[in-house]
């Protein structure tokens, strides 16, 4: 049986899986030295045959080394055919993982959008529901003066504060946490293990944020404040299926003593 290997470049990691190579052997390969998708590399006294594993749009998603002296032309039609076949079924998985990804992304922050809210807290829900012990909780967020922002400064302004108003709630969320853009200035973050302790703990990260002044800024120099209402609620004090109700009525007093103490008017 033939010694071969394979890596794959659609992961960080690039391991070599190998069967009858030393791994070690192939650290001189450079893919990237060679145009075509099939070359010859020799390492001391060992010569391999390699075949670059392509997309359609001529991208490297691999490569397959066979350990061969020399390739008979029937082998190395057998061989190609093979590496033809693997590198269409990678592109399709490829291109179904990015449509899936796409799906459930907010396109203009890059945060999880309402369908995957969705689909957690169904989730959560569900687990809360067979452990209830394992609390988890929940934070609706709305950003004050998207509409003054948009009015004042126009759309590239209002994204901008959309943008730098969902890394700025990420930035203070554990890896655990996951943060949701719902839809227009609308966010949700899931606490994962979120007692009333750990959702005071990021409620009081989250009101740091307002007094220490963010801002979004536009290349030209126009500056908005980032400012946000929110409201939490955590199931070790409120049921699970109503958890969407308590944080979201936390969140629209929240809102409305903002605007209260600034005089300003709810647009």
């Amino acid at each position: 049986m033939p010694s071969w290997a394979m890596q794959l470049y659609v992961n960080q990691k690039r391991e070599w899986v190998c069967e009858g190579i030393n791994p070690d052997d192939l650290a001189s390969i450079d893919v990237e030295a060679h145009c075509s998708e099939y070359f010859r590399a020799n390492n001391n006294d060992k010569t391999f045959q390699c075949f670059k594993i392509m997309d359609t749009h001529d991208e490297t998603l691999g490569i397959i080394v066979m350990k061969y002296p020399n390739i008979e032309r029937d082998d190395f039609e057998v061989i190609s055919l093979f590496v033809y076949q693997l590198s269409a079924e990678l592109e399709g998985r490829l291109l179904n993982e990015e449509l899936e990804r796409i799906a459930i992304t907010d396109p203009l922050t890059g945060l999880s959008n309402r369908k995957a809210f969705d689909v957690d807290l169904e989730e959560w829900l569900k687990v809360s529901q067979r452990y209830p012990e394992q609390y988890f909780g929940l934070f609706m967020i709305d950003v004050n003066g998207l509409k003054q922002a948009n009015d004042e400064y126009g759309h590239h302004m209002g994204d901008q504060l959309l943008i730098d108003t969902g890394h700025l709630i990420q930035s203070v969320c554990r890896q655990t946490d996951k943060v949701y853009r719902l839809g227009g200035d609308e966010y949700a973050i899931i606490v994962k293990l979120g007692d009333n302790t750990g959702c005071e703990l990021l409620k009081q990260r989250l009101r740091a944020l307002l007094e220490q002044g963010h801002y979004a800024s536009l290349p030209n120099g126009d500056k908005v404040k980032i400012h946000f209402a929110m409201g939490c609620a955590s199931t070790e004090s409120h049921d699970a299926q109503n958890i969407y109700q308590v944080a979201d009525k936390a969140m629209y007093l929240d809102k409305k003593a903002f605007y209260e103490s600034t005089g300003l008017t709810p647009r």
